[in-house]
């Protein structure tokens, strides 16, 4: 039995991706924008300890911005899911990978 392709099915039967990214040019900005996450995060680097409030600034910092690339990351997972043999999904799937790994690496100064 052959599966069929995301753009074969009906649109009733498919996830709503456009609820998260009316488009992959949409997409392709926020991914853009993950480096600068990682800077957000690592001007806290050195300064936890400044204060309560400095520390709870950057932990509300990083939560807000790992929510925001897990939904980064999530688009591109269900598009690869829904399409294993599709090679844009599969590249835009390691592309948001790589992004997340970058901006983990600025943010791991955060974890002991």
């Amino acid at each position: 039995m052959t599966l069929p392709k995301r753009s074969d099915l009906p649109q009733e039967q498919t996830w709503d991706l456009e609820s998260m990214f009316a488009s992959e040019a949409e997409w392709r900005t926020a991914l853009a924008g993950i480096p600068a996450m990682g800077d957000r995060i690592a001007a806290f680097s050195g300064r936890l300890a400044e204060s309560g409030a400095v520390l709870f600034e950057a932990l509300e910092t990083s939560n807000a911005l790992f929510l925001e690339a897990g939904r980064i990351g999530m688009y591109a997972s269900l598009l690869s899911a829904t399409e294993g043999t599709n090679t844009l999904y599969s590249s835009m799937y390691a592309e948001a990978g790589a992004a997340y790994a970058g901006l983990s690496g600025a943010a791991a100064f955060m974890k002991p």
